[in-house]
């Protein structure tokens, strides 16, 4: 198995601990940050291999199927991990869902406003220490 690969399998079984009750929903939410502004090209690759995994195991095993989208540049924006949960009375199963959100977006827009900031200020002469 590859690194992406690994990876991938350590976020579905993440996901399926969290959706057994077994870890809170921000140790999922932190392994995809962390991945995601650490190791950017990993980043990637794992979300095409959890992509690609989806259908893999059988329902019974509990693994999540994923669902992701994009944004009109291709970049993540969204993880849906979506699970069959308990029986109902009526014979369906409920479906256990948790989403996980790129900050990519705000950290971008973050940094172009500190940029745009400081150079109004080179260019006014203004000491932000007085």
């Amino acid at each position: 198995m590859n690194d992406a690969e690994i990876r991938s399998l350590e976020i579905r079984r993440k996901a399926l601990e969290l959706f057994d009750g077994k870890c809170e929903e921000l140790e999922l939410q932190k392994i995809l940050h962390l991945l995601e502004r650490n190791q950017p090209d990993l980043f990637e690759k794992v979300v095409r291999q959890l992509e690609a995994d989806n259908g893999r195991w059988s329902d019974s095993s509990g693994f999540p199927n994923i669902r992701v989208q994009r944004d009109s540049k291709e970049r993540v924006q969204t993880i849906v991990f979506e699970a069959l949960g308990k029986k109902k009375p009526d014979g369906n199963h409920e479906i256990l869902s948790v989403t996980w959100r790129s900050d990519h977006s705000e950290i971008q827009w973050v940094e172009s406003f500190t940029k745009d900031l400081l150079k109004r200020d080179k260019a006014t002469d203004i000491d932000i220490a007085e």
